[in-house]
């Protein structure tokens, strides 16, 4: 967790300035990739008056469910506020459900960065740092309808394309991966139906269901111009 962390506060605060860290200098198994930002992306930012807008940083956990993306949201929270003075907010796709839940998220998003604290106790904390939104699902299967669910090329493309166009906000993605035969997870996920009164079987049902739509990030250079 400390890892990942660090690496998503490297990235962001390489975007907000303008430079960016190779994949070898970040730790791990599965490496953060931080390629630059667009020079068009750069133009932008650097054009933009006020340093809240320059720093505006979104991070999408995702993963298949049940791979601990809100523990890793509330851990990567604390991080960011604690080390690098972030404001940070958490948004849960599943509070933005329904026919206009997009849109809501979207506003929601907007609000957050547009907030004004100035002359508050928050203002001289974070002023420094600039504005980190997270966003993630508690239950990514019902989450899976969103656009901001993140689960494929085509969502992660267009929340880029998104925040950058609507908010001049900077996107990361997060993957949660972890090991199939760990048997923690197993364990776990016997425990979690016991305690929700389920079938044996049905949460793992629920993940041979969403693999059927997800799509893991890739990396044979289709999603290289996003930072992951």
């Amino acid at each position: 967790v400390r890892v990942a962390a660090a690496a998503v506060a490297a990235a962001a605060l390489a975007a907000a300035g303008g430079a960016a860290l190779g994949p070898a200098q970040c730790e791990g198994e599965r490496q953060l990739s931080t390629s630059p930002p667009s020079s068009e992306h750069l133009s932008t930012m650097q054009g933009l008056s006020g340093h809240h807008l320059r720093n505006r940083m979104v991070t999408s956990v995702i993963g298949l469910p049940l791979r601990g993306k809100a523990h890793m949201a509330r851990r990567l929270k604390r991080y960011l506020e604690f080390f690098h003075g972030f404001e940070v907010e958490l948004f849960d796709v599943n509070e933005y459900s329904g026919p206009d839940g997009d849109q809501r998220m979207l506003e929601a998003l907007k609000s957050f960065f547009e907030a004004d604290d100035k002359g508050t106790i928050r203002a001289e904390k974070y002023v420094c740092s600039g504005r980190f939104a997270i966003i993630y699902s508690k239950d990514t299967h019902a989450a899976r309808n969103s656009m901001w669910s993140g689960h494929s090329k085509w969502r992660r493309r267009w929340m880029s394309k998104t925040l950058e166009d609507e908010l001049q906000a900077h996107s990361i993605f997060v993957e949660i991966q972890v090991d199939e035969s760990t048997i923690h997870r197993k364990e776990y996920m016997d425990r979690l139906e016991r305690a929700r009164g389920l079938e044996p079987g049905t949460l793992e049902k629920t993940i041979v269901e969403f693999k059927k739509d997800y799509v893991t990030i890739q990396d044979d250079g289709t999603e290289d111009d996003l930072a992951y």
